[in-house]
C-alpha cells in the first residue's frame, strides 16, 4: 500500500526483453515428453519403431524394403493394442510416412513372380536423425541394433 504495486509494474514495463523469445519454450525432457504424448498414432507408432530398430514389430531387424500391407498392418496393430478406432486408411498412411522420413517411396519389388508394392525405407540411422529434427529433440536410441 505504500507504492510497491507501482514499482513492481514500473520494473515490469522497463524490464529488457530483448534477445528472449517468448514465444519458443526451453527445450527440455518435459516438453518433449508433452509433445510425444500429443503426438497423431502413426507419430507414435513410428516412434516405437524406431526405438525398437525394427520395421515392424515382429521383425528381428531394420529392413531397406517392406511390403507396404504388412508395414500398414504392423501400423494397424499398434493402434488396436493401444485401445484407438481412429486409424489411418493405406493411402493416408503412406502420405504420412513419408512426412515423418522423406526418402521413403512406394516401389514394386519383384518376389518371385509378383510384384507387390513395397516401401523402401532408408536406414535406421537416416529415420531416427530426421525424427530428432521434426521433434527438435535429440532422443536417446538404443545402440544395439542391426540391419539388413
Amino acid at each position: 500500500n505504500s507504492g510497491g504495486r507501482e514499482a513492481l509494474l514500473q520494473y515490469l514495463l522497463d524490464y529488457d526483453l530483448n534477445g528472449i523469445s517468448l514465444g519458443s519454450p526451453p527445450s527440455t525432457q518435459a516438453l518433449s515428453d508433452q509433445k510425444h504424448h500429443s503426438s497423431s498414432l502413426i507419430q507414435k507408432w513410428w516412434f516405437e519403431r524406431l526405438m525398437e530398430g525394427h520395421i515392424t514389430s515382429d521383425s528381428s531387424n531394420w529392413k531397406p524394403h517392406i511390403r507396404s500391407d504388412e508395414l500398414h498392418r504392423d501400423y494397424l496393430s499398434f493402434v488396436q493394442d493401444i485401445g484407438s478406432k481412429r486409424r489411418l486408411p493405406r493411402s493416408v498412411f503412406g502420405k504420412e510416412l513419408k512426412k515423418l522420413t522423406p526418402g521413403v517411396e512406394r516401389v514394386r519389388i519383384k518376389v518371385g513372380n509378383s510384384r507387390p508394392w513395397s516401401y523402401q525405407i532408408p536406414d535406421l540411422e537416416h529415420c531416427r536423425r530426421h525424427y530428432n529434427l521434426i521433434t527438435r529433440h535429440t532422443w536417446e536410441w538404443p545402440d544395439n541394433d542391426q540391419s539388413d
